[in-house]
């Protein structure tokens, strides 16, 4: 077993599985009464070089909040105002006035935005009108840095997950939507994790780089 601190973290290999444990004592001692367990599956690729220390860093820090009995919105607009550099979208509904309003800021600061929409979904909520003037996102449409793209399938895109900076993920069951945010049974976690960062980006680049991929306008108009 192999045992070494990066920055704040004790990682102990264990079969598999990364044991992360953080340690408020110094030096390398592992502290029993105060360790915080947190198990993930160690990813393909990632292994441990010859004096034990990660190839790829973890920082394990994982939130989950709850709707209705707390307001996910406040939580959502507070990160992605907090954007510096990009944000990575993926939506199967994107009707919040307030998350569409924090995206508009974000990408008024220059921060570079990619959106990916689910066709089926898009199409009910723009009602074949291809500016989407009757939503929010008829906001986010032609502004400089934001590309939006609509997944082709009709298999549904289901995905209510974002990625800022390549540091923090949100992803859960909450759609962003009104009712998904504030009023239905719905979960919200946040994580800066960068193991599950980098699942995101692989994930998010996969399907944005669809050969099908439609624009807004002609996942409207798509049969």
């Amino acid at each position: 077993m192999k045992t070494m601190k990066i920055r704040n973290w004790i990682y102990l290999g264990l079969g598999g599985v990364l044991g992360a444990w953080m340690a408020s004592c110094g030096g390398g001692t592992f502290c029993h009464a105060q360790q915080t367990l947190i198990h993930v599956p160690l990813p393909p690729g990632t292994t441990l070089n010859h004096s034990g220390t990660l190839i790829r860093d973890f920082t394990g820090v994982v939130v989950t909040y709850y709707s209705p009995e707390t307001n996910l919105e406040t939580f959502d607009v507070a990160r992605l105002g907090a954007a510096k550099e990009t944000v990575d979208l993926a939506a199967f509904s994107l009707t919040d006035a307030a998350i569409v309003n924090a995206l508009v800021a974000d990408a008024g600061r220059g921060v570079k935005i990619r959106i990916y929409l689910d066709r089926g979904e898009l199409q009910a909520e723009c009602r074949g009108d291809a500016t989407c003037a009757r939503i929010p996102l008829h906001n986010l449409l032609d502004l400089p840095g934001v590309t939006v793209k609509v997944k082709f399938s009709k298999v549904l895109m289901h995905l209510k997950s974002y990625e800022i900076d390549g540091m923090l993920v949100r992803d859960g069951s909450a759609n962003f939507s009104e009712q998904g945010e504030s009023r239905q049974d719905n979960s919200a976690t946040f994580t800066s994790d960068l193991i599950a960062a980098a699942a995101f980006e692989t994930k998010f680049e996969e399907i944005w780089a669809r050969a099908d991929n439609l624009t807004v306008a002609e996942g409207i108009k798509a049969k």
